[in-house]
């Protein structure tokens, strides 16, 4: 885990999210690795289909 992906991880866990990493990498459909669950309900906050990036991930923490 890279040093941006462990601080993201972190800073959602502060706002009560987690964040889910593809394990399938081989997927030419989409571009993302990520999504964003609700820590409580474990309900797909954003990215239910995996499709968002580390950058993605760092503009939902910071709205």
């Amino acid at each position: 885990m890279n040093p941006r992906e462990n601080k993201a991880r972190k800073a959602l866990a502060k706002l009560g999210y987690t964040m889910q990493e593809r394990t399938n990498t081989v997927d030419p459909y989409h571009n993302g690795n990520y999504r964003i669950l609700d820590s409580f309900t474990g309900n797909i906050v954003a990215g239910e289909n995996f499709d968002l990036t580390l950058e993605d991930v760092e503009k939902f923490i910071s709205e």
